[in-house]
Protein backbone atom coordinates (compact mmCIF):
# COMPACT_ATOMS: atom_id res chain seq x y z
CA UNK A 1 0.00 0.00 0.00
CA UNK A 2 1.42 3.57 -0.92
CA UNK A 3 1.27 6.71 1.13
CA UNK A 4 0.64 9.66 -0.01
CA UNK A 5 2.61 12.21 1.77
CA UNK A 6 4.02 11.67 5.84
CA UNK A 7 5.62 14.74 7.28
CA UNK A 8 7.39 14.44 10.44
CA UNK A 9 9.35 16.28 13.20
CA UNK A 10 12.70 14.16 13.23
CA UNK A 11 14.28 16.94 15.95
CA UNK A 12 15.44 19.94 14.70
CA UNK A 13 14.32 18.85 11.33
CA UNK A 14 11.17 18.28 9.01
CA UNK A 15 11.11 15.34 7.72
CA UNK A 16 8.78 14.61 4.06
CA UNK A 17 8.02 11.30 2.35
CA UNK A 18 6.25 9.53 -0.23
CA UNK A 19 6.30 5.98 -2.04
CA UNK A 20 5.63 7.87 -5.45
CA UNK A 21 8.27 8.85 -7.54
CA UNK A 22 8.49 12.44 -6.99
CA UNK A 23 10.20 16.05 -7.72
CA UNK A 24 12.03 17.86 -5.28
CA UNK A 25 12.32 21.52 -5.85
CA UNK A 26 15.76 22.76 -5.40
CA UNK A 27 14.88 26.02 -5.85
CA UNK A 28 15.44 29.15 -8.55
CA UNK A 29 18.39 30.60 -7.75
CA UNK A 30 20.03 31.56 -3.81
CA UNK A 31 17.33 33.95 -3.05
CA UNK A 32 14.72 30.67 -2.70
CA UNK A 33 13.66 29.70 0.77
CA UNK A 34 11.28 26.96 0.24
CA UNK A 35 11.61 23.10 -0.70
CA UNK A 36 8.87 21.67 -3.02
CA UNK A 37 8.05 17.74 -3.40
CA UNK A 38 5.69 16.91 -6.22
CA UNK A 39 4.86 13.37 -6.25
CA UNK A 40 4.28 11.73 -9.95
CA UNK A 41 1.75 9.33 -9.34
CA UNK A 42 0.64 6.61 -12.14
CA UNK A 43 0.03 7.87 -15.59
CA UNK A 44 0.81 11.56 -16.81
CA UNK A 45 1.90 14.57 -15.04
CA UNK A 46 2.15 17.72 -17.05
CA UNK A 47 4.59 20.59 -16.09
CA UNK A 48 4.42 24.19 -17.45
CA UNK A 49 3.76 27.90 -16.63
CA UNK A 50 0.06 27.70 -16.59
CA UNK A 51 -2.74 25.27 -17.22
CA UNK A 52 -0.85 22.21 -16.12
CA UNK A 53 -1.14 19.49 -13.17
CA UNK A 54 2.40 21.56 -11.73
CA UNK A 55 3.00 25.03 -12.16
CA UNK A 56 6.28 26.47 -12.65
CA UNK A 57 7.29 30.07 -13.16
CA UNK A 58 10.36 30.82 -14.43
CA UNK A 59 13.06 32.32 -17.30
CA UNK A 60 12.33 30.33 -20.09
CA UNK A 61 9.51 28.28 -18.85
CA UNK A 62 6.32 27.17 -21.54
CA UNK A 63 2.59 27.35 -20.85
CA UNK A 64 3.35 23.33 -21.64
CA UNK A 65 6.74 22.64 -20.64
CA UNK A 66 6.85 18.77 -20.60
CA UNK A 67 5.05 15.96 -19.26
CA UNK A 68 6.25 12.65 -17.17
CA UNK A 69 4.74 9.41 -17.53
CA UNK A 70 4.91 7.19 -14.69
CA UNK A 71 4.20 3.58 -15.75
CA UNK A 72 4.64 -0.10 -13.96
CA UNK A 73 7.01 2.05 -11.70
CA UNK A 74 9.15 3.62 -15.00
CA UNK A 75 8.96 6.98 -15.45
CA UNK A 76 9.98 8.71 -18.83
CA UNK A 77 9.95 12.71 -19.24
CA UNK A 78 8.57 14.03 -22.52
CA UNK A 79 9.44 17.00 -23.63
CA UNK A 80 7.52 19.71 -25.27
CA UNK A 81 9.62 22.56 -24.72
CA UNK A 82 13.25 22.59 -25.88
CA UNK A 83 14.37 24.55 -22.70
CA UNK A 84 15.00 21.35 -20.66
CA UNK A 85 18.11 19.07 -19.43
CA UNK A 86 18.68 16.00 -17.43
CA UNK A 87 22.10 15.72 -15.47
CA UNK A 88 23.64 18.98 -17.76
CA UNK A 89 22.30 17.35 -21.43
CA UNK A 90 19.66 18.59 -23.27
CA UNK A 91 16.53 16.55 -23.68
CA UNK A 92 15.12 16.85 -27.05
CA UNK A 93 13.35 13.33 -27.08
CA UNK A 94 11.48 10.71 -24.06
CA UNK A 95 14.05 10.21 -21.57
CA UNK A 96 13.92 7.26 -18.25
CA UNK A 97 14.41 8.87 -15.28
CA UNK A 98 16.53 7.31 -12.79
CA UNK A 99 17.34 8.11 -9.14
CA UNK A 100 18.79 11.42 -8.28
CA UNK A 101 18.51 12.52 -11.59
CA UNK A 102 18.72 16.82 -12.05
CA UNK A 103 16.03 18.12 -14.22
CA UNK A 104 16.62 22.23 -15.29
CA UNK A 105 13.21 23.48 -16.19
CA UNK A 106 13.66 26.61 -18.33
CA UNK A 107 17.31 28.08 -17.64
CA UNK A 108 16.83 28.17 -14.04
CA UNK A 109 14.25 26.09 -11.94
CA UNK A 110 16.13 23.25 -10.77
CA UNK A 111 14.26 19.99 -9.44
CA UNK A 112 16.11 16.53 -8.05
CA UNK A 113 13.96 13.12 -9.33
CA UNK A 114 13.64 10.45 -6.48
CA UNK A 115 11.96 7.29 -7.01
CA UNK A 116 11.53 5.92 -3.87
CA UNK A 117 11.64 1.82 -4.92
CA UNK A 118 14.59 2.45 -7.09
CA UNK A 119 16.70 3.69 -4.20
CA UNK A 120 15.59 0.57 -1.96
CA UNK A 121 16.64 -1.98 -4.73
CA UNK A 122 19.96 -0.35 -5.20
CA UNK A 123 20.53 0.06 -1.66
CA UNK A 124 20.15 -3.46 -1.26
Amino acid sequence: QQKQLTVTEAGRAVRVETDLPHLVGLGSGRFSTAVTLHPLPEGSTTVGNSNSDIIIRGRHMEPQHCYFVNENDVVVLFPISDVISVDGAKVTRPTVLSQGSMICFGRNQYYRFNHPAEAQHLKS
